[in-house]
């Protein structure tokens, strides 16, 4: 589920818009990198409880990236020129 911007700011996906990124293409990598074997937590939990939290934490900060920069299915990715 797509997460706005808070009154107030700009949006981020029409900043990124703007510096020439493609955020509807950087979400979906992100999104694909998620999905990686190397890249979800083991199966056999509780053997590095510090490297658990940590793999956890970084998922969570790149899921909640790509949530910022997901097309809403209301409004496009940012690029007012689409009709």
């Amino acid at each position: 589920m797509p997460i706005p911007a808070p009154e107030g700011f700009t949006d981020l996906r029409v900043h990124l818009h703007e510096a020439g990124v493609d955020a509807a293409h950087l979400s979906f990598v992100l999104e694909r990198y998620l999905e990686l074997p190397a890249n979800k937590p083991p199966s056999d939990w509780f053997t590095d409880v510090q490297a658990e939290h940590q793999a956890w934490a970084y998922r969570e900060a790149v899921g909640t990236f790509q949530q910022l920069i997901v097309d809403k299915p209301d409004d496009g990715n940012g690029d007012d020129d689409e009709a």
